[in-house]
């Protein structure tokens, strides 16, 4: 998707924590989130721009965001629930809504406790519409826990942030887009910050391990049990 950016102002970002902050160009390492306002209808967007970093330089963060221009057309035409991109320009920028969001599926899965009974329950329900939604998927690129995100007013899941990676399963038994590996991160048990613990040895540091609870148990095996159910359709 191409276009001319009009203008738009630059305003500071107001987030809680970097975890749950899109904007915080330190948490991704990649490009540059900054959130900006368009002045003529006063809606807020969120404004990607190629940024090198510790981890990545200038042209591989270009095209980490050729990648999301180009993964974002692939993911709409499979009706993927995803974040609206409002306009971009290929190694130059992407402009996107702001997506008001509750949680994002690793706090619903890890402190259950933080989240209300009843908002559980739908969200819980509205997780195994979005595993239905994408039961033909195998892989998104870059998919993990942190995101996708649930907003409790539309009562659904939605897809943040992603690769132009997408692959379609060939037959039934097909690797689930919730496959035990992204699960795996539920292994580690993490600080104040969302970081994972680090358990200090003799010759070497690991991380701290937890087993997984029957509750991430149980909605791991809902989600099997629907998308199969979806492909036998």
């Amino acid at each position: 998707m191409n276009g001319g950016m009009h203008t738009l102002c630059m305003i500071r970002p107001k987030f809680s924590s970097a975890e749950t902050d899109p904007f915080n160009c330190k948490q991704s390492g990649v490009p540059l989130w900054r959130q900006v306002i368009d002045p003529s209808n006063d809606k807020n967007y969120a404004l990607r721009l190629p940024f090198p970093s510790e981890r990545f330089n200038l042209r591989n963060s270009i095209n980490y965001l050729n990648g999301y221009i180009d993964g974002h057309e692939i993911i709409v035409k499979n009706n993927i629930p995803v974040v609206e991109m409002k306009e971009g320009k290929a190694s130059s920028y992407v402009l996107m809504e702001v997506v008001q969001h509750d949680f994002d599926l690793f706090q619903f899965l890890t402190t259950p406790e933080s989240i209300d009974s009843s908002i559980r329950k739908n969200a819980r329900e509205a997780l195994l519409e979005f595993a239905k939604k994408t039961a033909y998927i195998s892989s998104i690129g870059d998919f993990h826990q942190g995101q996708i995100v649930y907003n409790e007013y539309e009562d659904k899941w939605i897809l943040l942030d992603w690769t132009n990676h997408l692959s379609k399963v060939r037959h039934m038994n097909a690797p689930l887009l919730f496959s035990p590996k992204v699960f795996k991160q539920n292994h580690y048990v993490r600080g104040e910050r969302g970081d994972p613990v680090v358990k200090k040895g003799i010759f070497f540091n690991s991380y701290k391990k937890r087993d997984l609870t029957r509750r991430e148990i149980g909605i791991y095996e809902d989600l099997e049990r629907v998308v199969y159910k979806e492909r036998a359709i």
